[in-house]
């Protein structure tokens, strides 16, 4: 186990024996702009895999799981923890990462035609409003340099 530079054991510690929080500001930069670039695959996995669903035979497979709500809850939280459990293997956690993203786009998928099926436009909404206020605090946290990580 890395120890950092306070000599305590850390299990979250890096290759050079710091967390992030601890390292120097490139080595956080570098890592914010990892977990943004794994963030945006990540929802591209899911609304590609939502695209497919929607547009293949997969949605009567989608439908049917959500006929069953139990399972497809069940399913989720099953790959979830599946997810968690290899996060710490390279290679393999980005494989359960889509995987489980793309999972979760194919349930979502169908759950989101019907609400805008009901209701037009309010996907878009959504989606755009969730844009809007995530990009504002991410310009919020670059602009102000105010340290979060507490």
């Amino acid at each position: 186990m890395n120890q950092n530079p306070y000599g305590q054991n850390n299990p979250f510690a890096t290759s050079t024996g710091w967390t992030v929080a601890e390292a120097p500001a490139e080595v956080r930069a570098a890592f914010i702009q990892k977990t943004y670039a794994l963030f945006l695959a990540s929802l591209l996995a899911a609304i590609v895999m939502g695209g497919i669903t929607l547009n293949t035979p997969l949605l009567g497979v989608a439908d049917m799981l959500l006929g069953i709500p139990l399972l497809a809850f069940g399913l989720m939280f099953g790959g979830a923890f599946l997810a968690q459990a290899v996060s710490r293997t390279e290679g393999l956690n980005y494989v359960a990462l889509f995987g489980f993203t793309g999972f979760v786009g194919f349930i979502i998928a169908p759950i989101l035609q019907g609400y805008e099926s009901l209701f037009p436009g309010i996907v878009a909404q959504a989606a755009f409003l969730t844009v809007l206020v995530f990009g504002a605090l991410t310009a919020y946290v670059f602009v102000s340099k105010k340290d979060f990580s507490f």
